[in-house]
């Protein structure tokens, strides 16, 4: 049976959540699921490295914050393998070096994270991902638009997982520029009424600022200024 659907939540609705649970220590510091979408070894080589740079940045500044799942393609050589005959099996990561050969260094999944590979373009699609998250909380999606590398004029793995993450009743946000954006529009809409919210807003929200002026390695100042607060889009 499918699951009801919630009332879906906006940008600003979803940001205000983010501050007041950093707010409360109390409170588990998790503030919904990041799906890290195909980056893995067969993109990252066609990804520009300043965009790597950037999205290892950020994953590393907020992943604690988050339950993350690393989504991987499960396509060539990687289907013989154990991790590929077990395609659609979300596994929780137990030693980092494990994954060494299917993500590169930069956005390699850390111990306690979960790690799932996909045979379709959705994360959903014939995976478990849908019973291993919550339904009450933000489902955050950034990552590449996969096999929009190869094929630009279509419209592929990020967003039929927010389509069918939707289509579910998961509360689904984009995080715009954290989308691959060399192969895929330049500006990321979003898909139907999945909210998009910038990586600032979100890094503002946790109150993580100073984390980017102590450190001048987290990202370029001028390229990732804090926006206005997350918006809403419908397509």
């Amino acid at each position: 049976m499918q699951a009801q659907k919630p009332e879906t939540m906006k940008g600003t609705q979803i940001l205000k959540q983010i501050r007041e649970n950093a707010r409360d220590m109390t409170t588990p510091n998790k503030h919904g699921t990041l799906l890290s979408i195909d980056m893995d070894e067969y993109y990252i080589p066609k990804i520009h490295p300043e965009f790597i740079d950037r999205y290892s940045n950020f994953l590393n500044l907020t992943r604690d914050f988050f339950d993350v799942v690393h989504v991987w393609h499960n396509i060539g050589w990687k289907q013989k393998t154990r991790l590929g005959r077990n395609s659609g099996k979300t596994e929780i990561c137990e030693d980092d070096k494990k994954y060494k050969g299917y993500f590169n260094d930069p956005v390699r999944p850390k111990v306690g994270e979960r790690v799932l590979g996909k045979k379709a373009f959705s994360a959903f699609s014939g995976t478990d991902l849908s019973e291993q998250i919550p339904h009450d909380s933000p489902v955050y999606v950034m990552g590449t638009l996969g096999q929009q590398i190869d094929y630009p004029k279509m419209r592929w793995c990020i967003d039929e997982t927010i389509r069918e993450g939707l289509h579910l009743g998961f509360n689904m946000v984009a995080i715009p520029d954290m989308i691959n954006e060399r192969y895929a529009r330049r500006h990321y809409k979003g898909v139907g009424r999945a909210p998009i919210i910038s990586s600032s807003s979100m890094i503002k929200a946790l109150g993580l600022q100073k984390s980017l002026s102590n450190d001048n390695s987290s990202f370029e100042h001028a390229k990732l200024k804090i926006e206005p607060e997350g918006h809403d889009v419908s397509l």
